[in-house]
């Protein structure tokens, strides 16, 4: 899905009133397509955000897809919605055909990264990003190097590849040189009565709960302590122990039991929170927390982090599929501006969360997201700068109307006389064509009169011949 803003190339005008009264066009015709925009927004798009989103065991793509394409148009993203064979993903611990098969759907990702960067000029594999339901979100978490960021949904790897934790080592004449790593922001989303996918975990324990289709790893680790690991061992968090000490606990095995356990965990990130010293990073409760819909979210800061840590718990929803994924799942407005701001800011773009936008860049920057170089800008701009392109086409200049501007009023004046020389041409084939049709009428009638004739002298000797 290409958001709106390729096509244009600029921001949809959601309105009348956000039109310029330059280019209002109050004809019948007009109401047919939008309003060409103003000089001052068909600006350069440059590198767009690529995001991947990855459907669930058994489902298809548009299980998922109706929760994000609006959002991902809004936050002028590329949206790609890759179908698993037979319906599923292999992801480590999850799932199915693709699992059993051993299918290399890694490599798949990175093939389709590979052919989008390649094929638009607009995409780049480096700014690709994953958000994944269930058998999709183990995928996000276990291809997590492919991306900037993840978010996973009701579903997750539970021992992190070690190639994510390493940091970048920078070797000259013999000398290297360890560089600190770039992280990966993680956006964590898990129901607290889920019993497909259980916040304590999904292990082999025969002492403890199952979760569905199989999932099962070595020991059980709660959700919420993967959230703190990625915090500390990915993002450089430096995490008091304490912190999350509530999370340790998988709990009773009854689902009521594993409600519980989450919940605990959570009031106790905010016990003991107050308690920390203002050096050592904790979990704290987050914007997105959402008390009337029972949604408790916490965001690891502090000292050291490089990249966010957000986890967010929801009670009541279970595993988001009920009655269907874009019914039950409710963020995901903010899983796309979670994604859009980590690409604006990258660069250090300012990130207006009201409007969805990257809402300026610094000096060395341009584009939509602040990706591409400043100077690279300005030379496609300096090819044809948005403002002739709407006085060579529309025939105005920037704010004139075509009825005051001079070069409009020679543009019009032209166009009448190409249209009058049209019209003399069509009257003169027209009569050429009536006369010369005349012509052919009367002179076909002579042929056909002397053909009957030297008939008539042909067959009459024939009838007198005789032979001896």
């Amino acid at each position: 899905y290409l958001p709106s803003i390729i096509c244009d190339g600029r921001r949809a005008l959601q309105n009348s009133a956000d039109v310029p009264s330059a280019i209002v066009d109050d004809s019948p015709s007009s109401s047919s397509s939008p309003p060409p925009p103003s000089p001052e927004e068909a600006v350069f798009v440059g590198t767009l955000p690529l995001v991947f989103a990855l459907h669930c065991f058994g489902c298809h793509v548009y299980s998922i897809a109706g929760a994000f394409v609006d959002h991902a148009d809004a936050h002028d993203v590329v949206l790609v919605l890759p179908q698993g064979l037979q319906n599923s993903f292999n992801a480590r611990h999850c799932c199915g055909y693709a699992l059993q098969n051993e299918v290399d759907d890694v490599g798949f990702l990175k093939h389709v990264q590979s052919m989008l960067t390649e094929e638009y000029e607009f995409v780049n594999s480096e700014y690709s990003y994953a958000v994944g339901w269930s058998n999709g979100g183990f995928l996000a978490m276990h291809a997590a190097s492919l991306f900037r960021s993840i978010s996973a949904i009701s579903g997750h790897v539970y021992d992190i590849d070690p190639d994510l934790k390493k940091s970048g080592t920078f070797c000259v004449d013999g000398i290297c040189v360890d560089a600190p790593g770039t992280g990966k922001g993680l956006f964590l989303h898990h129901g607290l009565d889920d019993t497909f996918v259980r916040p304590t975990g999904c292990c082999n324990d025969p002492d403890l709960p199952k979760c569905c289709c199989g999932i099962e790893a070595e020991t059980c680790v709660p959700v919420m302590e993967v959230a703190r690991r990625w915090a500390t061992e990915v993002n450089k968090c430096e995490l008091a122990e304490e912190a999350v000490a509530a999370a340790d606990d998988p709990g009773d095995s009854d689902d009521e039991g594993d409600k519980d356990v989450e919940k605990e965990a959570v009031e106790g990130e905010e016990a003991k929170e107050e308690e920390k010293d203002d050096d050592s990073a904790k979990f704290i409760t987050s914007s997105y927390t959402n008390p009337d819909a029972e949604i408790e979210c916490l965001t690891a800061i502090g000292k050291g982090c490089i990249s966010e840590t957000t986890i967010c718990m929801h009670a009541n929803v279970g595993h988001f599929n009920k009655p269907n994924f874009l019914e039950a799942f409710p963020f995901g407005r903010e899983v796309m501006g979670f994604f859009a701001r980590d690409a604006c800011e990258l660069n250090g773009g300012v990130w207006n969360a009201t409007g969805s936008e990257c809402a300026s860049c610094p000096e060395k920057f341009g584009g939509t997201f602040c990706l591409d170089n400043a100077k690279a800008v300005e030379k496609v701009l300096s090819i044809r700068p948005a403002e002739d392109v709407y006085d060579d086409v529309y025939g105005f200049e920037p704010g004139a109307t075509t009825a005051t501007s001079p070069r409009g009023t020679r543009k019009v004046a032209i166009g009448y006389y190409l249209l009058a020389i049209a019209i003399i041409g069509y009257v003169i084939r027209h009569r050429y064509r009536r006369d010369k049709k005349k012509d052919d009428r009367y002179f076909s009638r002579d042929v056909r009169d002397d053909d009957a004739e030297e008939e008539v002298t042909e067959l009459v000797p024939s009838r007198g011949f005789r032979t001896s």
